[in-house]
């Protein structure tokens, strides 16, 4: 039984609980944060926000979110959805390059950049608001490497939780109607949507109505259909926005942004992730935060290597060099890098032609009056409504997946252009430490068509000449639109795709990386099913890193369903455990805990 005094001391907590939290953002710094937690997440990102939420939820532990990125939500390139374009190189975007001694990339593919998101919410701060699952068959085949909790069956559970649809209210078997992550199809429906969407039914391919619910693709042809988007009300929706600031005021939960993670540190004996070495960029301190129970890390597929590698997690050659102590070595840290290659075809709309570009799809005042008055019109969406999915000659006849994707936008009233991704390369990159000084980023090989076949390039090749066919089906043509380029000749072809000595290439990065910690029971895995790191005790990453195999279309889905499956296996391994404690090492848990907050309200009042 809970004595008289502590009693008193909850409520007392009762009593100033709400005033604790007002202004949590500002209260954060406070030189008052614990230095010991029972979760720690390293990285704020899509998938981090998910994992700070759900652990967070039961009120049973406290958990710190680290995110070297600030609160970027109230700015206007995060919340109008047109602007996304305009956020990729702002000061919210890491902005990586690619290595300049790419050994596989010709001519000026190198040095490319490579976007991904540096705030609370990460890269769904920064991405087109596009929300695709991929094929199950994607899940499937991560299943046949890691168990069957990962195939596609297993994971739609977590896929309905995630969201509210407002376009699929009615199919409760493929969507959720209560997640914190509402879809929408947009504020603004463009006119060349049923255009593009004629070109490609005459070319035989079929319409999909819903691209997360039974099938990606039903027809030999290819499938085309509009996307769901994470845009609510007109305005975009991010990890931060969805998991985050509905939960603020819980008083187990603390939110530290710019506040950047160097290392890992670990019991030498036992090889338990003990802490983790940070510095808070607004205070110039630098701090060593403990974790009672696990350390999560969560900081996308190009910097969650990056902090094993500083942590002493990788092959002893490679950390030697750089003069980093071993703590275990797995060779797996950093390799397997997967993107989704594009290349980009572009339209320009003859004024003179049948099929005139509505005037409301210009940004002008009248589009800012509407956007502003009722969240509607073109700046409440990208423009980019209208996919298709292909399955080219070059795709395995047991392999039921697309193999190109094809995205149409309209970026301006004079234009249309069309992004054709690469979806199952072949190619493998890696990432890797320039120093052990870990401000430095990391280096980036992305190594695209570096397969030994030509694989990649045939496949992508093969998506640009079904692009050039769309763009000539009847009613392209009868509308004033012809073929993008006059090319016929696979060289042709490739100096479009990557360049040469005389020209620029037309590919890029997808921004779509996965894969450097994969899943796995093989040597080079970095995680296990459950994703643990592999012979580390307390450490988990989760995030896109540990896909095994990159999905079919977008990533920001699949960055969500990580972040819940892991959250809910973080849950479930912690409950066995705690279920072993004794009643009374239970109750001395929850007075400890309740100290902790009356300590932590002194402090913040």
């Amino acid at each position: 039984m809970i004595s008289s005094v502590w009693l008193c001391i909850v409520l007392i907590f009762v009593k100033y609980a709400s005033t604790a939290n007002i202004n949590r953002l500002n209260i954060r710094r406070h030189t008052s944060l614990p230095s010991r937690f029972d979760f720690i997440i390293v990285g704020g990102g899509t998938s981090g926000s998910v994992v700070a939420n759900r652990l967070s939820a039961s009120g049973e532990y406290t958990v710190l979110l680290l995110e070297a990125g600030r609160h970027v939500e109230d700015e206007s390139l995060v919340s109008i959805p047109y602007n996304w374009d305009k956020t990729v190189g702002s000061s919210f975007d890491r902005n990586d390059l690619m290595d300049s001694d790419e050994p596989f990339v010709t001519y000026d593919l190198n040095k490319r950049h490579l976007s991904s998101g540096k705030a609370l919410g990460g890269t769904s701060t920064i991405n087109t608001e596009m929300y695709i699952r991929g094929n199950p068959l994607d899940f499937d085949l991560w299943a046949e490497q890691v168990g069957n909790d990962w195939n596609y069956t297993n994971l739609l559970p977590y896929f309905k939780r995630i969201e509210t649809s407002s376009r699929y209210q009615t199919n409760p078997d493929y969507h959720g109607d209560k997640g914190p992550l509402h879809l929408s199809s947009g504020g603004y429906e463009p006119a060349e949507d049923m255009l593009l969407v004629n070109a490609c039914l005459a070319l035989n391919m079929t319409f999909i109505d819903d691209w997360n619910g039974a099938q990606q693709i039903n027809s030999p042809s290819g499938s085309v259909g509009f996307h769901e988007f994470t845009i609510f009300n007109g305005t975009r929706q991010t990890a931060f926005s969805a998991y985050i600031l509905p939960v603020l005021d819980r008083s187990n939960l603390w939110v530290q942004d710019s506040s950047f993670v160097s290392k890992i540190n670990f019991d030498s004996t036992t090889k338990r992730a003990v802490n983790v070495n940070w510095y808070d960029f607004e205070t110039n301190t630098a701090h060593t935060t403990s974790a009672a129970k696990e350390i999560i890390i969560s900081m996308g597929a190009l910097r969650s290597p990056q902090v094993l590698l500083l942590s002493g997690i990788d092959n002893s050659t490679e950390l030697n060099q750089l003069d980093i102590p071993v703590v275990h070595d797995l060779p797996g840290v950093g390799e397997n890098l997967q993107d989704h290659v594009i290349t980009t075809a572009l339209w320009n709309v003859d004024n003179s032609n049948p099929f005139p570009i509505p005037p409301e799809s210009v940004v002008d005042s009248t589009a800012w009056d509407l956007y502003n008055h009722n969240r509607t019109g073109v700046l409440a969406s990208i423009s980019a409504r209208t996919n298709f999915f292909i399955r080219t000659k070059f795709q395995s006849s047991n392999d039921s997946r697309p193999d190109i994707q094809i995205i149409a936008r309209t970026p301006s009233g004079s234009s249309l252009f069309a992004l054709a991704y690469l979806l199952q390369p072949r190619s493998r990159g890696r990432v890797s430490l320039v120093s052990r000084d870990p401000t430095d980023a990391p280096r980036v090989q992305m190594n695209f068509f570096s397969d030994s076949d030509s694989h990649d390039v045939k496949v992508l090749m093969e998506g640009i000449r079904r692009v050039n066919e769309i763009f000539s089906t009847p009613p392209m043509r009868n509308s004033g639109f012809a073929s993008f380029a006059n090319l016929s000749s696979d060289d042709e072809f490739k100096n479009y795709l990557f360049g040469n000595q005389y020209s620029s290439g037309n590919s890029n990065s997808g921004f779509h990386f996965a894969g450097t910690c994969k899943m796995g029971n093989d040597s080079m895995a970095v995680v296990d099913a459950r994703l643990r790191v592999r012979g580390i005790a307390g450490l988990r990453v989760i995030d896109a890193s540990i896909m095994p195999l990159v999905t079919s279309a977008n990533t920001q889905a699949v960055a969500y369903v990580i972040g819940e499956k892991g959250s809910q296996m973080i849950l479930d391994d912690n409950q066995s455990t705690d279920e072993d404690s004794s009643a009374s090492s239970y109750l001395l848990s929850k007075e400890k805990f309740i100290i902790f907050m009356l300590i932590r309200i002194l402090f913040v009042r």
